[in-house]
């Protein structure tokens, strides 16, 4: 996924031009290159080479060089010339380095994979595109989130099945998504609450099945999430599927009322924020935590407005 690079600059202390979060932390980078890191990174999520807990955007120059960066619940990703590297727990295989052990990676490893222009981290799993329009992943494989037609783990990257050129891809927490060339989503993986976009009986997926919309111009998810998101063309509609308050009753995608003109769009655990061409900023799902920013303390089925 490749949520924020489209983000306007906040002015203040620093200029950022993009940000990734995840449960308990987030980094971002300024025009400079310059990476800081905050939140919780006990299991070396910021791989800095220790566990730590950062109250304050600290900076991690080792980070520095990676121009598209990934953050994942218990583990990490980011591009580096092409070459996709990970660090952070390293079990379940969602290193991608060969190995599934109990040590984490304090440091980034590489893959092995090259040529990769999009990248995505789930909660157990990790994704990638190359420039040459395949898609990889890696990781735990118990639902079919890998793609490869197997249920079985896999510790280095092993190609999606299917002739398929994609963009662009995002991860959920047992499931994956992905854009192809010719702007349909693919989903795959674990589909039991629905988060696959398509109906039917089976658990799980383990290849692309095609949503039920056209021209896409983005999906997402999140590491921990069960639903995913699109915008898609003419309008740049918002469209969500899977289950819960962000996404209301069923399973099949539905347009989010008021959501079209979307520039950027964000994916939470159990909510959604969208920015329109306006610059209004728009939130719905889970609220108890503050997580829509209108104020409330409430969960919302429709989007509101997010107050500044």
């Amino acid at each position: 996924g490749d949520v924020g690079s489209n983000i306007p600059r906040v002015t203040g202390a620093r200029e950022l031009s993009a940000w990734r979060t995840a449960y308990k932390g987030t980094c971002a980078y300024d025009a400079a290159g310059d990476t800081a890191c905050f939140g919780r990174g006990l299991n070396h999520q910021f791989g800095g080479g220790a566990n730590v807990i950062l109250s304050v955007p600290t900076l991690q120059p080792h980070l520095d060089r990676f121009e598209v960066l990934e953050l994942g619940d218990n583990h990490s990703c980011g591009i580096d010339g092409g070459v996709a590297w990970c660090w952070g727990l390293g079990t379940v295989g969602r290193i991608g380095d060969g190995s599934a052990t109990t040590e984490p990676r304090t440091m980034p490893v590489t893959t092995g994979l090259t040529g990769v222009v999009d990248l995505a981290v789930g909660y157990e799993h990790s994704c990638a595109v190359t420039g040459s329009g395949a898609a990889y992943c890696w990781g735990v494989n118990g639902m079919g989130e890998l793609g490869d037609g197997t249920s079985m783990q896999q510790n280095a990257p092993v190609v999606v099945a299917g002739p398929m050129t994609w963009t662009q891809i995002t991860t959920g927490r047992s499931f994956t998504c992905g854009l192809r060339a010719d702007r349909r989503v693919s989903c795959w993986g674990d589909n039991r609450s629905g988060a696959l976009g398509v109906s039917g009986p089976s658990l799980s997926v383990p290849g692309p099945a095609i949503t039920a919309f056209d021209n896409a111009s983005e999906v997402q998810a999140a590491p921990n999430s069960s639903f995913a998101c699109a915008i898609a063309d003419p309008m740049r509609q918002v469209w969500c599927w899977g289950p819960g308050t962000v996404t209301g009753p069923g399973t099949a995608p539905i347009a989010i009322a008021g959501m079209d003109q979307v520039v950027v769009l964000g994916v939470g655990f159990l909510h959604v924020c969208a920015m329109r061409d306006d610059g209004s900023v728009w939130c719905w799902g889970q609220g108890g935590n503050g997580e829509l920013g209108d104020g409330m303390s409430a969960n919302s089925e429709t989007p509101v407005r997010v107050s500044f």
